[in-house]
Parts: C-alpha cells; sequence; structure tokens
C-alpha cells in the first residue's frame, strides 16, 4: 500500500469516527430535549447547585431613652472536616498537637488529649464533620479563626461553622412580658416583637451554593446573589427608670398581701405613650415573675373605679349635680331581693353625691342610677358607649379583648344588671380599657390610642415615627371633666385613698374593690384592688392605674 493511500485509509477512518460521535452527540440531545424525564435533569442540576437563603439580623429594641432592651446575639456551631482533600497526612500531622492545644484552652471541658485522640478518629474513620462546641461565642469564634489549620479557612483548612442568632434581653425580666418574643419555630410570638415583627424581621438575602468535594457547600457569588436586609431598630415608649421602679413597688405590695399577681401602667397623659407596665404572677416555688401581659388581656369586673363612667353619664344627661344629697341609710339596700351594702358597718346616711363617689359608697352610686334609668336602662349603657367604653382600644400588642357591657333585652341582661354595672360588676373589662378613661379625663376629653412605639430606625437614621392617636377629640363636656376631676381630687383628699396623699403634689384618682366571684354562691371569695388615676392634679402628666388580685393578707382594700 503506498503511502498516499495509507494517509487516506487513515482520514477516512478518522471521518468515520467523528461522524460516528457526532450523530452519537446529536442522538443523546435529541433524548435529553425530548424523551429523557425533564425531573431527573432538573435533579441532577439541583444536586451541584441550590438556592440558600441569607437570613438577616433582626433589629435591636430600645426604650426610649437609648437603653437596649433585645437584641439578636450571633453564636456559633464551629467544627472542622478532618478529610478535607487540602490537608494531606502531612499537613495533618504538623498541626493537630498546636490545634488540640488551642481548643482545650477555649473549651476547658475536654483535654488536649481528647481534642487530639477524637480527631484523628474522625480522620481514620472518613468523617467528613467533627464539631468543637456550639453556641460558641462570637469573641471566641474570632479566637478560633486563627488556631492552626483553622486560619486556613473552609477550603484549606477545612474549618466549618454555622451562624445563629439569638434574642437576648439585657435588662433580664424587665418589661419582658412586653417586649415579648418574636414568631418562629412553630409559636406565635407575643408583645413588641410579634406586633411589629415585619419592621424587626428585616429582608432575607439569596445566594446560590455549590456542591464541592467532600460533599460540602460553598456559596457562589454572581449576579444572582442578593444582599440581606436586616431589619429596622424599634424605639419603645419604655422608660426603663420608671420602669424599674414601677415593677420594684409592684413586687413589694405582691408580697406583702401575698397577691396572686397583678399589673401596673404608667401612661404619659397628653401622648397616651405608655412609659412603664408590669405584670406579675406568682411562680410555684413563691417568687414572681411576667407570665401574662394583664394590663393588655386580662379582663374582669373593674369594681368601684368604674363609678367614674356612671357619674360622667348621669352628669351628662343633666340628672345630678355633686351637691345632690342621697340617702344611703345604714349602708344596705335591696334591688329585686339582693343585698347591696357599703364597706362602712352602719352607712353614711344622707350624704352628697360627691361624698358618695369619695368614700365609694355602692348604696349611693346605684340608687342615683336606678333612679334616673330605672325606666329607661337603654340610654344609661347608650351613655357608657359614648365614652367608648364597650370597644377595644386598638393596641397594637396581641391579645386584647372586645370588653363585655350588657344591653338591655340582649343576653346577659336583668333586672339587677343597672344596678351591678353602675358600681363596676357583671362588666369584662382590661386595666389599660379603664386607664384610658382616666387619661381622657385628665387630658380634657381627649381619648387616646395608649401607644408602645416611639420610632423606628435604621442604622441610626430615623425611619418612622410614632405619633399620639386619638379616638374621640371629646368624650364629653368640659363642664362634666371640670367636675369629675374635683371628684377625685376629693376620693385622696377626704376618701378612700387618701392614704397616698402626698405633700409634694396633688393626686386625684379613684380606688376600687370587687369580689372576684360576686354574685355567684362561693365560700372562696377573693378579691381585686385597684387604683387608678392621675398626677399632679392641676397639670396632669401620667396616669397609673395599679391592680391586684386575689390577696390574702394584710387586707384587700
Amino acid at each position: 500500500m503506498s503511502e498516499r493511500t495509507n494517509i487516506l485509509v487513515k482520514y477516512n477512518i478518522l471521518y468515520i469516527f467523528m461522524a460516528v460521535f457526532g450523530f452519537f452527540v446529536i442522538g443523546k440531545i435529541i433524548y435529553f430535549q425530548f424523551f429523557y424525564d425533564k425531573d431527573k435533569i432538573k435533579e441532577a442540576i439541583k444536586s451541584t447547585r441550590v438556592y440558600s437563603t441569607i437570613e438577616p439580623t433582626r433589629g435591636d429594641i430600645y426604650s426610649f431613652d437609648g437603653k437596649l432592651l433585645a437584641t439578636s446575639v450571633a453564636y456559633f456551631e464551629a467544627g472542622i472536616d478532618p478529610n478535607c482533600d487540602a490537608i494531606t497526612q502531612k499537613i495533618f500531622d504538623e498541626n493537630i498537637d498546636s490545634l488540640s492545644l488551642c481548643l482545650s484552652e477555649l473549651f476547658s471541658k475536654k483535654s488536649q488529649s481528647q481534642f487530639k485522640q477524637e480527631i484523628i478518629q474522625a480522620r481514620d474513620t472518613g468523617l467528613r464533620y467533627y464539631r468543637f462546641s456550639f453556641n460558641i461565642k462570637y469573641s471566641d469564634f474570632k479566637k478560633m479563626q486563627n488556631f492552626p489549620l483553622l486560619r486556613k479557612g473552609r477550603i484549606q483548612g477545612g474549618f466549618v461553622y454555622q451562624k445563629t442568632y439569638k434574642r437576648e434581653k439585657p435588662f433580664g425580666e424587665l418589661s419582658r412580658r412586653t417586649i415579648g418574643t418574636e414568631p418562629g419555630g412553630g409559636r406565635k410570638g407575643v408583645g413588641l416583637e410579634q406586633a411589629f415583627d415585619k419592621e424587626l424581621r428585616g429582608v432575607e438575602g439569596y445566594a446560590i451554593k455549590e456542591k464541592i468535594p467532600g460533599n460540602m457547600w460553598m456559596p457562589v457569588e454572581d449576579e444572582n446573589y442578593i444582599e440581606p436586609q436586616d431589619g429596622y431598630d424599634l424605639i419603645t415608649t419604655i422608660d426603663i427608670g420608671l420602669q424599674d421602679v414601677a415593677e420594684t413597688a409592684l413586687e413589694k405590695q405582691l408580697i406583702k398581701h401575698a397577691a396572686e399577681y397583678g399589673t401596673v401602667v404608667v401612661m404619659e397623659v397628653k401622648t397616651g405613650k405608655v412609659r412603664a407596665i408590669a405584670n406579675l404572677f406568682l411562680h410555684p416555688e413563691g417568687f414572681y415573675y411576667e407570665k401574662t401581659n394583664f394590663a393588655v388581656g386580662h379582663s374582669s369586673d373593674p369594681g368601684s373605679t368604674f363609678k367614674l363612667a356612671s357619674i360622667i353619664v348621669a352628669l351628662e344627661d343633666g340628672y345630678i349635680t355633686p351637691n345632690d344629697l342621697i340617702e344611703t341609710g345604714n349602708g344596705i339596700t335591696h334591688y329585686y331581693g339582693k343585698k347591696m351594702e357599703d364597706s362602712k358597718k352602719g352607712g353614711y346616711g344622707t350624704i352628697t353625691v360627691q361624698k358618695a363617689f369619695e368614700v365609694s359608697s355602692n348604696v349611693g352610686i346605684s340608687k342615683i342610677i336606678d333612679k334616673e334609668y330605672r325606666h329607661q336602662p337603654g340610654k344609661f349603657i347608650a351613655g357608657l358607649q359614648r365614652l367608648h367604653l364597650h370597644e377595644p382600644l386598638g393596641v397594637v400588642i396581641r391579645g386584647e379583648p372586645t370588653p363585655v357591657i350588657h344591653s338591655p333585652g340582649k343576653t346577659g341582661w336583668s333586672g339587677l344588671s343597672l344596678t351591678q354595672i353602675s358600681i363596676g360588676y357583671e362588666l369584662q373589662i382590661t386595666p389599660l380599657q379603664i386607664l384610658a378613661l382616666y387619661n381622657a379625663i385628665a387630658n380634657n376629653g381627649v381619648l387616646l390610642r395608649p401607644i408602645f412605639a416611639e420610632a423606628l430606625s435604621y442604622r441610626g437614621e430615623i425611619i418612622k415615627t410614632f405619633e399620639p392617636e386619638i379616638i374621640d377629640s371629646q368624650i364629653c363636656s368640659q363642664e362634666t371633666i371640670d367636675i369629675v376631676k374635683k371628684m377625685m381630687e376629693g376620693v385622696v383628699r377626704d376618701g378612700t385613698a387618701k392614704n397616698i396623699k402626698s405633700e409634694d403634689f396633688k393626686i386625684a384618682g379613684k380606688t376600687g374593690t370587687a369580689q372576684m366571684q360576686y354574685g355567684k354562691d362561693s365560700t372562696h371569695v377573693s378579691y381585686h384592688a385597684s387604683f387608678v388615676g392621675y398626677f399632679p392634679a392641676e397639670d396632669p402628666e401620667y396616669s397609673i392605674i395599679v391592680s391586684i388580685y386575689k390577696p390574702k393578707r394584710a387586707g384587700f382594700y
């Protein structure tokens, strides 16, 4: 065979091979395009590259004066891939002793020899991950980044770690329930963490991770990378100084009276900003702790603090003046065979409306309402509704119930209802809802929605401020407001609250004591004692409600 013929044969063989290979490739393309299972293709792609979310950092929560109330603290779980491709036996042997020493100094629960033995065993058995520890603080994690082997990073040194965030409250239990907990892990979340979750949470970012040898995933920064946006910071209305005083004072009284639970709220009169809110519950082990936000979410019979509403309605309808006389007799009266009595044995006799309010006479107040509204009870209920006492306040913290005030002809109404409601029974209303009424009187008739947030900020810049929210600009006439202000000042000056009279400033308010099983057949009657008012009376700055439930000693008034 000539050389030319030999060359042609070789070219023909190569041509045939290239043609067959080309047909094979085209066939495969056609097969994958039209006949191969598309799901398998997608799955193959997924197995090498995946979208991964990047969690943003949750915003911090501050008091109105800049104290940190809640923050996200970074913690790490960290370990090593002892069979990382870049770690040769020589590199491993040169670094294992010093790495083990560093680990034992940082994590004292294990000795150098224990760490060394366990890491060698992990390498010998082919493990791709040996965990040093979890819940590692950021400061300790930074130290680990300079340890032998680990300082080379994930690819060259096998350093594997995962960052997580934990919510921490620097002030511990202080205002814990109001700050609340964020939603997640199957829980709904409570308090301000839940109410402002969207703003605090931020926006997730996205990145593509690519599978690399060793069954590990490495972030790939390309055009698909989306950086996360951290959450906004929330500046609350809470004043840490007032909060501390409020919780301390409440706990002191709960201990003194061996009470089951209690709440206190301090609100700024002209803005509705809640400066302090404490809710303490007796733990079975004998200490008090924050369990439930009673102020916002717990409704009950308010008792005598509700008498303010009864007096306002009667004044607005023109049925009484403060100097009108009421015959309370020996302090006992009956309605439909049901006895009602005053706390003072022997009664108060004939007294003025002003005096009946100051001494909190059940007989006096109920007689006023019974006389004027017995044949028109709907008018009395309509008067209470003008004060918005049948409506929830609509606060941002979840769990506020709708008040229960029965109406004539509806379920729950009886012949006793008119007189019972007049003195604060047959009602379901929260401490915060009662406080809002008193705050409106202090604020010359402007009913405000209690607010818990001052502003949202992002990296130190104010993004949004929260202004006072007016529910009603005038709940009653100025004449009525002026009258009931003097009546409440009389309660502290000469009535049931004279024990809190101050020489430094004038206080106005009303006491209340309610039997929690009132009207029911029970041999274990418990009480709900409260005070609600404001100060200084001449130019009110703060309104306050204190409620103590089920006291067992040292009196319940």
